[in-house]
């Protein structure tokens, strides 16, 4: 059975939904598992428990590629990983040592010997939706997105602000909770793994992401060379974290002032929120990652920090942030009408209505766009006068770029 038709036999899409996903899937590429998930029909791991059915092996859902210890990916190269679509999660030991491993394509005997032989062990094949493997081969490798991934969130508000506009997505969820759907019994569980990996040999670290490419006036580096403040260690799964603090108000002298001390990339992004809040009552942080911007930091009413870095626009499209990022010069102004499609799913995400005027400025690291600041009027109407939003992206880059001369000559 094809996956939309498990979905729909199990009661967790409807034909509306499959359909509306079939139209995105046209216009934006990708599987349909991932316009399912992106349209809010269903959750990744229902479509993790359907590709188990599907495929014969185990379903690799979220809390397993959550629990990823980090010395197994020296395991499974990046290269490999990224050739072959490939997260190595576990060691099982039921049937022997194995690596267990969530593939896109788990059927891909080619892949798993390969992956087995970089490894150096057996391994057991499991299965994710393309919607996690891109999202965790980024995380857990930095390997770009070949696609960007548009937050189910977008669903939701798309119906609450626009129900003419949700084509259909608010059918695809049952009237009634939908039970758990049920695993087919011949598909063993994934195991927890009862044996740690080999230990890291000492200066071997695991892969981080791979150095940006591209040449530097000035400093040989980008996003992934800044230093940050480490976080500690997370809480207990039952503990409840604490709200961000916001960042404080700041004048465009005080935000300068900040900047020219900064000393880590945290340091620089609160400096640059600080200066949004005051001066336009709202605004986010992106990071420029290969055809996207991510979201990174930002305030905006009655938006917390999780949806901020849900953002994810690509710069492929045209937008005012694409402008802004190929001119390497800041947009403001009206919003472009040809970027109508991307700038309007933000603002639903933001739950903001479509601004007069918006702006959006690069912070540059030599000649490299590092992030993208955007901001409008928290009334929705023209930008204040006199602002001093392109100084303050500029002293942010010299900073970016103070910041990385000193690590790298320590």
């Amino acid at each position: 059975m094809r996956l939309g038709e498990i979905l729909h036999a199990d009661g967790l899409a409807s034909d509306a939904a499959i359909a509306s996903a079939l139209r995105s899937q046209a216009a934006l590429g990708g599987r349909i598992g991932t316009n399912l998930i992106e349209l809010g029909a269903v959750t990744g791991d229902q479509v993790a428990n359907a590709l188990a059915q599907q495929k014969g092996v185990p379903a690799a859902r979220r809390k397993h590629l959550d629990a990823v210890d980090r010395s197994l990916l020296r395991l499974v190269p990046r290269h490999i990983a990224e050739r072959h679509s490939a997260i190595p999660i576990g060691i099982a030991t039921r049937y022997g040592r194995e690596l267990v491993v969530a593939f896109l394509d788990p059927d891909d005997i080619a892949a798993v010997d390969e992956v087995g032989f970089a490894a150096g062990m057996p391994v057991r094949p499991s299965v994710a939706p393309e919607y996690y493997i891109i999202q965790y081969l980024d995380r857990l490798y930095g390997i770009p997105p070949r696609r960007f991934l548009r937050s189910p969130q977008v669903a939701a508000l798309d119906a609450a602000l626009d129900p003419a506009d949700a084509g259909g997505r608010t059918a695809a969820r049952p009237a009634a909770p939908p039970a758990t759907p049920a695993a087919a019994p011949r598909l063993p569980p994934l195991e927890p793994v009862l044996a740690a990996p080999p230990p890291t040999p000492p200066g071997d670290a695991s892969p981080g992401p791979a150095p940006a490419s591209g040449r530097l006036s000035t400093v040989d580096a980008g996003w992934d060379d800044l230093p940050v403040d480490l976080p500690p260690p997370a809480p207990p799964a039952a503990a409840i974290a604490p709200p961000r603090a916001a960042p404080s108000l700041l004048s465009a002298d005080d935000a300068l002032a900040v900047l020219a001390t900064a000393d880590d990339r945290d340091a620089v992004g609160a400096a640059i929120v600080g200066y949004l809040r005051m001066t336009f009552g709202c605004g986010a942080v992106l990071i420029c990652k290969q055809d996207a911007a991510l979201g990174w930091l930002g305030s905006f009413p009655e938006v917390d920090a999780d949806l901020i870095e849900s953002i994810a626009i690509p710069l492929s499209a045209p937008s005012a942030f694409q402008r802004a990022y190929a001119a390497r010069a800041p947009f403001a102004g009206r919003p472009p009408a040809d970027g109508d499609d991307v700038q309007r799913r933000l603002w639903k995400l933001l739950r903001c209505p479509p601004p007069a005027e918006v702006i959006v400025v690069p912070v540059v690291i030599g000649t490299r766009v590092v992030n993208l600041v955007y901001a409008h009027a928290a009334d929705g109407g023209p930008l204040p006068a006199g602002h001093r939003l392109a100084d303050v992206c500029a002293a942010a880059g010299d900073a970016f770029a103070r910041i990385i001369r000193a690590r790298k000559s320590s």
